[in-house]
């Protein structure tokens, strides 16, 4: 049977478990070095949160993993209409125009998913190696 769709929650979402969703927060830390490197640790926003992500589906889990994915795609998409609004100046009011928005949408989406995959790639390996780390080093050796 296929979930139906209702969208998110009024705004602003309280915080626990509620009727009709469950609602936590984290708290990212985002630290640049002079040489320009980009360093980011997360952890539960308090306690409480901790608490109602581990009454979810594999304690959370994936939905931190979903929300924070969608968080930097979102932003690549903004950082991205941003570089073209400077590069032009009418990049905004361009878009309005039914004729050119679905090409420059399809030009954003392109960009986004470019950027994206190059990140993660870049990523991916070091984010592996912190996470064995970090997951194997209490077991007795």
């Amino acid at each position: 049977m296929e979930k139906k769709k209702i969208g998110p929650p009024s705004f602003p979402w309280k915080k626990g478990h509620n009727d009709e969703y469950s609602k936590f927060s984290l708290e990212v830390q985002i630290c640049q070095c002079v040489t320009g490197e980009i360093w980011s640790v997360h952890d539960w926003g308090t306690p409480e949160d901790e608490e109602v992500a581990s009454g979810l589906y594999s304690g959370g889990q994936e939905q931190i993993v979903f929300a924070l994915f969608t968080e930097a795609v979102r932003r690549e998409a903004f950082l991205e209409v941003l570089i073209e609004q400077s590069r032009t100046g009418d990049f905004l009011e361009r878009s309005l125009n039914e004729e050119t928005r679905e090409e420059i949408k399809r030009k954003l989406v392109a960009s986004v998913l470019h950027m994206s995959k190059d990140l993660v790639e870049k990523l991916a390996g070091e984010a592996v190696s912190e996470v064995l780390t970090m997951l194997t080093s209490e077991i007795p050796r």
